[in-house]
Order: structure tokens, then sequence, then C-alpha cells
């Protein structure tokens, strides 16, 4: 087992993480979060984001990742409904734009959490290019001589907490963002500075 942890760390580990610290959908979305609500709110939507990473990871050592990303229907349809989601979460941010939070009311923050948690798997799980980058990268690591159980358990082991560490980077430096714009009184801005990062993430989506 320490074999196998240690060739997969050295090899797995440097590639996915350029990949994952490189500017992308779930890192920008990690960022928007963090200015509108804080680190310690970007939190759910960071777990729920690595849910949604750890269940495409895990489909594309399964094999059915392969298969989507080769199916061009199937392929466009998540393209599209992920541009759908980004558009629905612009909207969102224009919608409450200038809209501070009640951090005491302990029933919004528990739907606060929740729809953060799910905002988050579903920006991961409906961005195409986390299927994509799966379905070429994983499968290389898999040597055939060692435990293929143990394999799977270590690599989505490794690329859920290369995922959680650079979404809670971002989301660190969005919540020095958002401070700095709400202590100057911006927090509308911000919130429409948001709406658009968003909403030409979905351009990007649906032309890229």
């Amino acid at each position: 087992m320490a074999a196998v942890f240690l060739s997969l760390l050295l090899s797995l580990f440097p590639v996915y993480f350029l990949i994952s610290v490189s500017p992308g959908l779930n890192m920008l979305a990690a960022m928007n979060i963090g200015a509108s609500y804080g680190i310690n709110r970007a939190l759910p939507f960071v777990l729920g984001g690595c849910i949604g990473v750890a269940l495409a990871a895990i489909l594309s050592l399964a094999g059915v990742t392969a298969v989507m990303v080769h199916t061009p229907v199937v392929y466009e349809l998540v393209r599209y409904l992920g541009a759908a989601f980004l558009c629905y979460m612009a909207y969102g941010y224009l919608r409450h734009s200038g809209e501070v939070s009640n951090d005491k009311d302990v029933s919004f923050v528990t739907n606060c959490r929740k729809k953060l948690i799910a905002k988050g798997f579903f920006t991961a799980t409906l961005n195409p290019k986390v299927w994509l980058v799966f379905a070429a990268l994983l499968p290389v690591f898999i040597v055939e001589s060692a435990p293929l159980q143990l394999q799977i358990v270590l690599i989505i082991t490794i690329v859920m907490a290369i995922e959680f560490f650079c979404m809670m980077l971002y989301a660190f430096g969005g919540d020095r963002i958002g401070r700095r714009m709400s202590q100057s009184g911006n927090v509308k801005v911000l919130n429409r500075l948001n709406a658009i990062v968003m909403f030409l993430l979905a351009v990007m989506m649906v032309f890229s």
C-alpha cells in the first residue's frame, strides 16, 4: 500500500495540482462564493464541489466517463445544463444584489449551507471539462499489477484533497476581495460583478 501511495503521490499529485490550481469554472465559482459569503460559508460550497469531483473521478475510473465524452448528445446535454446552471447562479446574484444576510438567523444559515453544498456539487458535475480531464488523465495512473480498489481509493483521496485545497485557496482570495468591497459599501457592485463572471463562464462553456 505504501509503495502504491508513494507512486501515485509522486506522479498524480503534481499533474493534477497544476490542472486544479489553474483558473477554471470550479475555482472561479469558489472565489465568487468566497467574495459573496465569506470564507466560512464558502466551505459548504467547496465540500459540495469536492463530492461532485469525486463522483466524476469514480465514474471515469469505472469507464462511464469515457463513454459519455465520446457520445456527442450526452456531452452536449451536460454542457448546456452547466451553462444554464451558471446563468441561474448569475440571476441569484442579481436578485439579491445589495442584500446583507443575517448571520444570527439559524434557519437562514442552515438553508444557506444546503444551497451552497448543492451549488458546489452541481457546479462540479455539470462542468464538462472535469469529465474530459478525468477521462483522459486518471486511467493512465492505474497500474495493472496493483490492487484496483486500493488504487481507486488512493486516487480519489488525492484528487479530493487537491481540489479542496485549491478551491479554499480561491475562496480565501475571494473573501479578501469581498471584505474590502463591503467595507467601502460596494456590496451591490460586488454582486453584479459576480453575476457578470458567472454569465461569461456560461457563455464560454457553450461556445468552448
